[in-house]
């Protein structure tokens, strides 16, 4: 490559211009909230043949506008805080404080987020995962856990604990014909179905509990289907529960199901099946933990403080967890990819 062109590529991409990029982000911005005042439009043609035939995003001299304007028109029609495509239970808007953390990260390396390169990340990570800990668990004494790239991760982390739980070795030995089990409810994720794919266990050994009218894992087809698979000669390495299913928001009742799994498993003399919590929707109900129902100090209208004191009550099921999955991107409202996995 000549020098001049190499010294201007180098000069666009890798010395800061404060005022250029400050003005870019100022125009998408700006043309972000355009999108969210607007009415929403049409679906706009998809064309994926033409994309494969031509995949050139963007064939103009290189500058850093174009590095925004090749992006930013594919993704016309995301919704906005108020627009009326927003899906509140699925993906909310990231907030502004995450845009900022966001921004901060992607300034440094990822690749180098370990206490040898960048100093300090692992103490901001620990202490970041013993804040949430102390919050869904009830100030838990020696927690632990990751930041992943999303609650599927998480949960995999959960079965991969669990498979060692009831089969100790096989992380070195391989399943080697281990007949292994996990357990879901209906309502569940489908991450779950994934987990069960990558972890070897195989998809047609996750088995789905149906669930109550409020979208609960029924816990006496949960017993009768422990019952028959410790009676095969499977072991469950996972319960995974759910805290707020994406659709419809059904919880299950995990201290009880902690209570059967113990029972059957001292039952069946096996070791207990890795109690695991999907809450990657509705974690953020703990932060209602120990509001003051009574003083009502944020005004909450009379129908809405039952509610509230039956969500207290559920949170209070975390503590009988073995792990647990969290979003960010959810009702978090953080950027993509961002999740936790936290051990009690």
């Amino acid at each position: 490559m000549e020098h001049p062109k190499l010294e201007k590529i180098i000069d666009t991409f890798f010395k800061c211009d404060k005022a250029e990029l400050l003005k870019i982000f100022d125009e998408l911005l700006t043309a972000l909230e355009a999108e969210e005042n607007a009415q929403p439009s049409r679906m706009m043609s998809q064309n994926y043949e033409t994309a494969q035939a031509n995949p050139e995003i963007h064939t103009l001299p290189g500058n850093l506008k174009d590095a925004r304007d090749a992006i930013f028109p594919y993704y016309w029609g995301t919704d906005g805080w108020f627009s009326r495509l927003h899906l509140e239970n699925v993906k909310g808007p990231a907030n502004y404080a995450s845009l900022v953390g966001t921004i901060a990260c992607l300034l440094k390396n990822p690749n180098l987020c370990v206490d040898t390169y960048s100093q300090r990340s692992n103490e901001l990570e620990v202490k970041a995962i013993t804040a949430l800990a102390n919050l869904l668990f009830y100030h838990t004494d020696s927690p632990w856990g990751v930041f992943t790239i999303g609650g599927t991760i998480s949960n995999l982390y959960a079965g991969k604990i669990g498979i060692e739980r009831v089969c100790p070795g096989v992380s070195g030995r391989g399943l080697a014909g281990e007949k292994i089990a996990g357990i879901a409810s209906r309502a569940a994720h489908y991450s779950n179905e994934t987990l069960a794919d990558w972890l070897g266990i195989g998809r047609d050994n996750l088995q789905a509990i149906p669930t109550d009218g409020k979208f609960s894992m029924r816990l006496d087809l949960l017993e009768k289907e422990m019952d028959r698979l410790y009676q095969e000669k499977f072991k469950i390495a996972f319960i995974i529960t759910t805290f707020g299913t994406t659709d419809a928001f059904g919880i299950d009742d995990i201290l009880q199901i902690k209570e059967i799994a113990i029972a059957k498993s001292g039952q069946y003399k096996v070791p207990c099946p890795q109690i695991h919590v999907d809450a990657a929707a509705g974690w953020p109900l703990s932060f209602l933990a120990e509001y003051d129902t009574v003083a009502n100090k944020l005004g909450f209208s009379a129908s809405i403080l039952p509610i509230i004191r039956k969500a207290q009550e559920q949170c209070e099921s975390l503590k009988s967890a073995d792990s647990v999955t969290i979003d960010f991107h959810k009702m978090g409202w953080g950027h993509y990819p961002s999740s936790a996995f936290i051990v009690n």
